[in-house]
């Protein structure tokens, strides 16, 4: 199980509820995957609070004091997220290198099963 920040708790759920990908999130905001993947752990630095309360629409009061990830999304829900988030960036890079093989197919497709399954629950 990991432990989410609320203040990431909180961004993560609402990057969920508009369904924005976290990759677009990350670069419209600017920053790299380690600085995001940082803030996981220990929360979103007060500097980038207006910012991102404009990008995903929630009340600055509310980033502020963030959420405890079991409040509006499991571990779960986070995970199926994260694989899906992957398994479109999958997709989109082997169809843009027109280089997707059979392996790759294959996983793609366990892929999808795994997360209609999963959503299915």
């Amino acid at each position: 199980m990991t432990h989410l920040h609320p203040t990431t708790a909180l961004l993560e759920a609402r990057l969920i509820e508009i369904k924005l990908e976290k990759t677009a999130f990350i670069k419209a905001l600017g920053i790299s995957n380690i600085v995001y993947r940082n803030w996981r752990h220990s929360g979103i630095p007060e500097d980038f609070h207006y910012e991102i309360s404009i990008l995903v629409d929630v009340s600055l009061e509310d980033l502020k004091v963030g959420i405890q990830s079991s409040q509006l999304i499991s571990d779960q829900h986070l995970a199926l997220a994260e694989a899906q988030e992957e398994l479109i960036n999958r997709i989109k890079t082997g169809t843009s290198n027109h280089q997707l093989t059979i392996d790759d197919i294959n996983f793609l497709l366990s892929s999808i099963q795994h997360l209609l399954t999963k959503n299915a629950q």
